[in-house]
C-alpha cells in the first residue's frame, strides 16, 4: 500500500511540475534583439547551463511535492510550493514577453523569498524537504543576483 500511496503522490507532483514547465515553455517568448541590447553581469551563464540548472530544479521540486502530497501536509509548505511554480511562470511572462525588467525584478524577489521561507520551516521538522529546497534555494539566490543587476544595469 506504501508504494501505491508514493506512486500517487510522485504522479501529481509530476503532473504538477509538467504543467508548469509547459506554461513557461509556452512563454517563453524572446525578443532577442532586446535581450542582446540589455546589460548583462559578466557571470551570466549559458543557456545550457541554465537548461540543466531549471531541469534540476523541476525535479527536486518535483521530490519536494511528492513528499509533502504523500504526507498529507497539505498545509503553508504546500502552498508556498505551489505559488514558486505559479510565480515562476509570470517571471517569464513578465521578464521576457512583457520585457517588463523592475516588476519582473519584484517577482524574483518574491520568488526567493518564498523558497527562503520553505527552506526555513522545512528545515527542523522534514529532513527530505530540506536537503531538496537548500539547491532550489541556492538557485532562486542567484537568479535573484542576475534579475537585480539586470534591473540596475538598464
Amino acid at each position: 500500500m506504501r508504494f501505491y500511496k508514493w506512486l500517487t503522490g510522485l504522479v501529481a507532483a509530476i503532473f504538477y511540475t509538467l504543467i508548469i514547465a509547459w506554461f513557461s515553455s509556452y512563454l517563453f517568448v524572446m525578443d532577442v534583439d532586446w535581450y542582446d541590447l540589455l546589460v548583462k553581469p559578466k557571470f551570466v551563464p549559458s543557456s545550457v547551463f541554465f537548461e540543466v540548472c531549471v531541469t534540476i530544479v523541476y525535479l527536486l521540486t518535483t521530490v519536494s511535492l511528492a513528499h509533502l502530497i504523500v504526507k498529507r501536509n497539505f498545509g503553508l509548505r504546500f502552498i508556498i510550493i505551489l505559488l514558486m511554480g505559479i510565480l515562476s511562470v509570470v517571471f517569464i511572462l513578465t521578464f521576457f514577453y512583457l520585457q517588463q525588467i523592475y516588476i519582473a525584478t519584484a517577482i524574483m524577489a518574491l520568488i526567493w523569498a518564498l523558497s527562503l521561507s520553505f527552506t526555513v520551516i522545512s528545515f527542523p521538522r522534514d529532513f527530505v524537504c530540506t536537503l531538496s529546497s537548500l539547491p532550489i534555494l541556492v538557485w532562486h539566490s542567484f537568479l535573484f543576483v542576475i534579475t537585480f543587476t539586470i534591473a540596475l544595469h538598464n
